[in-house]
């Protein structure tokens, strides 16, 4: 299912680093992807572009799987959680 996912874009420090979208909802998704780009938005709010990827597994195990095309700001989340 492709879409976009909202909340905040973090790196765990666990199977070597995954990148993970907590999500408003409580929900943290393991981003995988080229995010190289998206290390400046760490610790930001941000919306995720991809898909949905519930046939993907991965060792780090922290949540469903999120193919990334794109990760941009969400500047309209300033003041919220």
């Amino acid at each position: 299912m492709s879409g976009r996912f909202s909340g905040r874009l973090s790196r765990l420090d666990v199977e070597g680093g995954p990148w993970v979208l907590d999500a408003p909802d409580g929900t943290t998704y393991h981003l995988v992807g080229d995010l190289g780009r998206a290390s400046r938005l760490l610790g930001r709010p941000v919306r995720v572009h991809g898909r949905l990827a519930p046939d993907v597994v991965t060792t780090a195990q922290v949540g469903p799987v999120i193919e990334v095309s794109s990760v941009e700001p969400d500047d309209g989340a300033v003041g919220r959680g």
